[in-house]
């Protein structure tokens, strides 16, 4: 966690997996590895992870926003992975169960094509100065990695570097548009 919460992904991911390896069976270890193997472009890898993560908090009161942000990156996952309407439905599912009409699940609505681009990015606009910039973050990352999957490369890069703009680092999207910038400059 440390390498981690320091930002060096790449150091930290070998010790999440040793720690799978030896038997880790916590839900936040999983989830963790998933995200930097998301990161890293083993998205199939990074599926598994991140299922098992999610499985091993269960049961979960949707009132909690532990699960969300991987619950996000499975459908982003799937659907990079061929299977978008799979994914479009279980993300509507899991909203729905959540049962809030709330910035999260105006971030599933997106994700699942239930909202369209304009009016999520309206969405985003909060009063508060430090929640604007922190849902600036996400809109920006959700709009690059729909329109990735789209095939508009273009216009994900515009949007991944506008989530970098923001400079909110300690978000999963800031450094999920980062690895995915590095992935187009490759």
């Amino acid at each position: 966690m440390l390498h981690y919460r320091s930002g060096r992904f790449d150091e930290s991911e070998p010790f999440f997996a040793r720690s799978i390896e030896a038997g880790a069976n916590v839900a936040e270890v999983f989830r963790v590895h998933g995200f930097l193997l998301a990161y890293a472009g083993r998205f199939s890898e990074a599926l598994v992870r991140l299922r098992k993560g999610v499985e091993l908090a269960l049961p979960h009161d949707p009132r909690d926003i532990a699960l969300d942000y991987p619950k996000l990156w499975i459908a982003l996952l799937r659907s990079r992975l061929g299977e978008r309407a799979a994914a479009a439905d279980e993300i509507r599912a899991y909203a729905k169960e959540r049962g809030k009409d709330d910035w999260y699940a105006k971030m599933a609505a997106f994700v699942a094509g239930d909202l369209p681009e304009a009016e999520f990015l309206k969405v985003a606009e909060s009063p508060d100065e430090k929640v604007r910039k922190e849902q600036a973050c996400e809109a920006a990352f959700y709009g690059g990695m729909i329109r990735l999957i789209g095939g508009d490369k273009p216009g994900a890069r515009r949007f991944l570097e506008q989530c970098v703009a923001t400079g909110v680092t300690n978000f999963l999207e800031y450094q999920g548009a980062e690895a995915e910038l590095r992935r187009m400059k490759n």
